[in-house]
Parts: structure tokens; C-alpha cells; sequence
């Protein structure tokens, strides 16, 4: 955890990363805010994620909605030395995640930035409307979470109550300096100049 003023920001990271990963860009777009960034405890091959996903391809659904509800124990917890609401950053498992949490308990966030998300689970039930801005980037020619899996994300999260800004990019699966500025843009129009 690391200290500051403003919004708390909960940062998710994305397979095969850590709690370092997604720091350095987090205090590029919010230089002062409070940031909270842990590890995911589901390994795969050696690598750090967030929820199972089957060998021969395929989430577990199962654990992805056990882990959820596992990060929101947590969160309650932690909420008690920094309240919220907080924001999220997540990046590609780490976005998924962030999905299900907000899914779960939107009154616990101001929003979240979802880079590189795909719809895990289309019968995921909501217990009250989300309304919470989100900001969903996505590569049109990402090989690892293609552009179709966001599509039907966006379309979810609006159904649920989401107020969702959705950006495109000619990229792949990695960041671009567009999903910096639009994120940027989103932060200062929905959560203050932080």
C-alpha cells in the first residue's frame, strides 16, 4: 500500500505480472492517490493471476466467482484503514477481475479503468445496478483477448447499469500511449483531477 491523498486505487494486474507491475503508470495518471496494489494467489505454470483457467482453454467460472467474492472480503477489510469508494485499474486478467468485482459490489468504487477486457462470464448475475463510469480499452487486433470478447463486455456492463466509455485502438494486446491519454481524459471527467 502505498500512501497519498484523494481517491484510493486499487491496481489488478495482468497474468504473469505482480503488485509492482501496473505502479509506475498508476502514479503517471494519479501522482498523489493512495494506491493499493496486491498479488494474485492463483498460479499458472509459475505465473501470477488472478482466477483458474482449464489447460485445455476455458475459464473455471467456479473460481473466478470464488476469487471475486475472496478480493471483496479483502477489500471490506482494508476499506477500514482507507475508505472508499475506490477507483480500479486492471490490466487483462487483472481487468477481468475488476469486472466481477464491480459486479459484486459497485457501492464499494468510483469507477474503474478495464484495459484489455473480455466478458468471462455472460450469466453473471448482478445484485443491484452497477452505475459506476467504467472505461473499457480495447486492440482491434489483440491475439490474446480479441476485440468480439470486449465487444460483448461493453454491451453487459451497459445492460448492468455501467456508464461505459468504450476506446478502440489499432493495437494488439499491449498498451498503447492512446489507452495512457484516454484514460487520462476519463479520470479528470469522472473522478476530478486527482
Amino acid at each position: 500500500m502505498l500512501p497519498g491523498t484523494g481517491t484510493p486505487w486499487l491496481l489488478l494486474h495482468g497474468t504473469g505480472a505482480d503488485e509492482h507491475d501496473l505502479v509506475p503508470v498508476a502514479r503517471e495518471l494519479v501522482p498523489t492517490a493512495p494506491i493499493i496494489s496486491p498479488r494474485g494467489r492463483v498460479l499458472e505454470n509459475g505465473m501470477a493471476r488472478w482466477f483458474e483457467r482449464y489447460p485445455q482453454g476455458g475459464f473455471n467460472l467456479a473460481d473466478y466467482h470464488f476469487r471475486a467474492a475472496e478480493l471483496i472480503e479483502w477489500i471490506e477489510e482494508i476499506q477500514h484503514e482507507l475508505p472508499g469508494p475506490w477507483a480500479m485499474l486492471g490490466y487483462s486478467n487483472g481487468a477481468n477481475i475488476a469486472t466481477q468485482l464491480l459486479r459484486l459490489r459497485p457501492d464499494l468504487f468510483a469507477g474503474a479503468v478495464l484495459w484489455r477486457a473480455m466478458l468471462i462470464d455472460p450469466l453473471a448475475k448482478v445484485p443491484q445496478p452497477i452505475a459506476r463510469p467504467v472505461l473499457l480499452t480495447s486492440g482491434e487486433f489483440d491475439p490474446i483477448l480479441p476485440i468480439e470478447g470486449a465487444i460483448e463486455l461493453e454491451a453487459s456492463l451497459r445492460r448492468d447499469g455501467a456508464e461505459v466509455e468504450f476506446a478502440r485502438f489499432d493495437a494488439g494486446h499491449g498498451l498503447t500511449p492512446g489507452d495512457l491519454m484516454v484514460t487520462q481524459g476519463w479520470i479528470a471527467r469522472n473522478l476530478g483531477s486527482e
